[in-house]
């Protein structure tokens, strides 16, 4: 099993025995609630290991972990600002299958990743308070910069395990911010993602990578 502390567990979409955890030793288990125990412990079914961007081979902490909705892909993301990405099929590769890194957050630890319920882009919450949105179609076997569709920035929480979701039809964004010295007021924030209305200046500043931010509609 895990050799450091645990910080995510989630369950597989569909299968109702099987867990995903991630760990501060650098991978990510596959667990069938089914399978292998010895000791009374549970085996482990399967060991995914994070790379780290800049020492090549090296281990990199797993900071988070998650499921597409249709239970296709595992998703990674390490305290590098790494987001590491394995198709699911009868035998996974210890290395990932995709790899995305953006320069401007490199070395900024993934606290959360959510995917979009049409299973086509993901949601990436990270430490310093950006939120980054990518789609699969950038995926990169290397470690090459890949800029994020767009991020939205200055959206700082005091708690690691807050989260970002889409809704049923993932046409809107949902998160939480905690006081700062910009704003005194925790709040809750809803994006839409079909708009090419830039954010209000008031609530959030932005930057733009590739395409342009999403209308946030509710604070």
């Amino acid at each position: 099993g895990h050799v450091m502390e645990v910080n995510n567990v989630v369950w597989h979409p569909h299968e109702k025995n099987l867990v995903l955890t991630s760990s501060l030793d650098g991978t990510l288990r596959l667990w069938d609630l089914l399978g292998q125990a010895t000791f009374g412990c549970l085996i482990n079914k399967q060991v995914l290991k994070l790379r780290s961007a800049q020492q090549g081979t090296a281990r990199v902490s797993a900071t988070t972990c998650a499921y597409s909705p249709d239970g296709q892909k595992i998703a990674g993301g390490g305290a590098d600002g790494s987001i590491q990405i394995w198709y699911e099929r009868r035998t996974l590769s210890t290395r990932p299958d995709a790899y995305y890194l953006w320069k401007e957050v490199e070395n900024d630890p993934v606290l959360n990743i959510t995917v979009s319920y049409d299973n086509d882009k993901f949601v990436v919450r990270y430490e310093s308070g950006r939120i980054a949105l990518w789609s699969f179609q950038q995926a990169s076997s290397t470690s090459s910069n890949i800029p994020p569709l767009w991020v939205l920035n200055n959206l700082p929480n005091l708690y690691p395990s807050a989260n970002v979701i889409f809704n049923h039809d993932s046409s809107l964004l949902v998160c939480c911010s905690s006081p700062h010295a910009d704003d005194p007021h925790s709040r809750l924030h809803f994006f839409d993602l079909h708009s090419t209305t830039p954010l209000p200046s008031t609530t959030s500043s932005l930057t733009q990578p590739t395409h342009t931010p999403p209308k946030e509609v509710l604070s």
